[in-house]
Parts: structure tokens; sequence; C-alpha cells
């Protein structure tokens, strides 16, 4: 990762400052120690970016929020987003990229609160990268829950498969839950079906607690 942290920062001019902020890059997604939010998972919303690069307006910038977009993740709080959104906003003025990029940085960062709808097709294509996961095969995605549960190991089990298959639910709700135009039709099918398993496996452990 190191290395591919270089090489966008010597695409963006920047590669006095790649090895102090990959060691910063590093640090914060080692803290506190993450099963998912971690820098593997940054390494595949990079190659997920980099197959449908030629899609997004602003491919660079976009780059950027995805490297910084899980930068803070505390799993119980509810501003994690906001205060990557901070960071990846202040890397982008220390890497010489201007005012309107960092606060290009911060809005896309914001918009992973996945709040709102998108405003725009870059953030619709960080947003469904972000979710992309929920579409994964079906390996994948049972590794990605035993992860998240991980990361919620101080919550016991009756209190996380209720919350979990809350939060699940609400996701179901939604009209759609991809929006690029890329990107959207071809998860949204295979990600239903694997949110809708889940939350049968979360309600089956709970009949059983």
């Amino acid at each position: 990762m190191r290395e591919r942290w270089k090489k966008y920062c010597v695409r963006v001019g920047a590669a006095s400052e790649a090895d102090a902020w990959f060691d910063v890059i590093d640090g914060l997604h080692a803290a506190p120690p993450r099963a998912y939010h971690n820098l593997a998972h940054v390494g595949e919303c990079l190659d997920l970016l980099g197959r449908h690069r030629s899609s997004a307006t602003a491919p660079d910038v976009l780059e950027l929020a995805v490297w910084f977009h899980d930068c803070v993740y505390m799993p119980d709080r509810s501003d994690n987003e906001a205060r990557s959104a901070a960071i990846g906003s202040m890397a982008a003025r220390a890497l010489g990229l201007g005012e309107r990029t960092s606060n290009r940085i911060f809005a896309l960062i914001l918009a992973t609160r996945h709040a709102s709808l998108p405003t725009t097709e870059d953030e619709a294509i960080l947003l469904d990268i972000d979710l992309s996961i929920l579409a994964a095969g079906n390996a994948r995605y049972d590794r990605y829950a035993a992860q998240i549960r991980a990361e919620h190991e101080f919550v016991k089990d009756s209190e996380f498969a209720a919350g979990r298959a809350k939060f699940l639910r609400t996701l179901l709700k939604r009209p759609r839950l991809f929006h690029s135009a890329l990107l959207g039709t071809a998860l949204e099918p295979r990600a239903r079906a694997n949110v809708g398993a889940e939350i049968a496996r979360l309600e089956e452990q709970q009949l059983r607690i």
C-alpha cells in the first residue's frame, strides 16, 4: 500500500510528502485495531475505483477521498465521517492540492455517512464503492459480516444481532442502495440478496440466544 500511495503522490505532484503522509494513513487505520475498516478495505475500494476510473469527473480527487474516508473509525461513535473528512481535507492542503480540492475532499468523505442521496456523480461513485462489499461473493460477504462483529466485540451477542438486523432492514427499505451510473445496476441485486441472507441469520441467532 505504501508504494501505491507513493505513486498517487507522484501523479499529483506531491512526491516529497508521500512517506510522511503514508505513515499517518497507516497509523490511523491501525487504531483502534480494526477487522474490516482498515487498509485492506481501502485497497479493495481502490481496486474498484481503478476499474471504473474513467467514469469519475475528478478521479485523483476521488482517489484521495478513498484513502481517507475511514481513516477515523471508532465503532461506538457517530462522528467518524466528519473527523475523517477533516483529516482528508487537511491532507489535501498539505499535499499542495489547494483549497478547492480540500473542500471537495471534505464534502466527499462527509457524504459517506450515507445519510442523503449523492449530489454529484463522483459522490455516487464513492458511496457505491464504500458499500460495494454488500455485493461481494458469499465467502467474502461472510468474512465481512464476521469482521464487523469483531469490531463490535464489546457489544453483547443479543444486542449486536438486534442492532445489526435493524440497520440492515433500514438499508433494504431504501429504493436503491447504489446510485452511480456504472456500478448501481450491477451491484444492486447481489447486495440485496446478501443483506437479506444476513438478516435471516441474525434473526435465527436471536432465537437461539
